[in-house]
């Protein structure tokens, strides 16, 4: 009778095992370029880490921003590389604080849900464009067509704008930071 009491305390303590559905689960999921997934569309996914890359928003959410809130100063945002667009976008809303210009427009956007978009870097905004089809083949999305602002700046003055040039062109040009262009945020995951 003892032996089948241990045998039914073991049952129910195996049944309460760390497997349980209410813990969380730590297995991250591989993405794809034109996944839906953690508010939008995949168009960049680490090379060394496939669970990891970056989301672009469906839509631009402004067409017509300037770079700065009126402040033509240098800021030090200067990075152009993918990972570079979260840290220039903070360094931007640090310097300029709020008001209605790119990047705190980007960072105020809070599509699927998420609160840390961001502006993308030059490249980072160059991946974009170079995945447009996949992107594009997406149901919802609103294509690439416009001119669109970096978090990448070039000087107090000046920052970094991607437009397309031709079918499969970009040219990255240094504008005033008062001139009006289009976002497009994005986020990481």
């Amino acid at each position: 009778m003892k032996n089948l009491l241990y045998l039914f305390f073991a049952i129910i303590l195996l049944g309460c095992s760390s497997n349980d559905d209410n813990s969380e689960s730590t297995n991250a999921t591989s993405a794809e370029i034109g996944d839906l997934r953690d508010g939008g569309i995949v168009f960049w996914v680490d090379p060394d880490d496939n669970t990891h890359g970056l989301v672009c928003a469906f839509k631009e959410i402004s067409n017509n921003s300037p770079w700065s809130n009126g402040s033509n100063i240098t800021i030090g945002s200067t990075g152009t590389a993918i990972g570079s667009g979260a840290a220039n976008t903070d360094a931007i809303i640090a310097t300029q604080g709020s008001g209605d210009y790119a990047a705190s427009i980007a960072r105020a956007y809070d599509g699927g849900g998420y609160t840390d978009w961001f502006l993308p870097s030059k490249y980072e905004l160059g991946e974009m464009y170079f995945n447009k089809s996949t992107l594009e083949a997406v149901s919802g999305f609103r294509g690439l067509f416009n001119d669109y602002w970096c978090s990448s700046e070039y000087n107090g003055d000046s920052a970094w704008l991607i437009r397309e040039v031709s079918i499969n062109g970009l040219s990255s040009e240094k504008l005033l930071k008062s001139y009006g262009y289009t976002v497009h945020p994005i986020r990481a995951f």
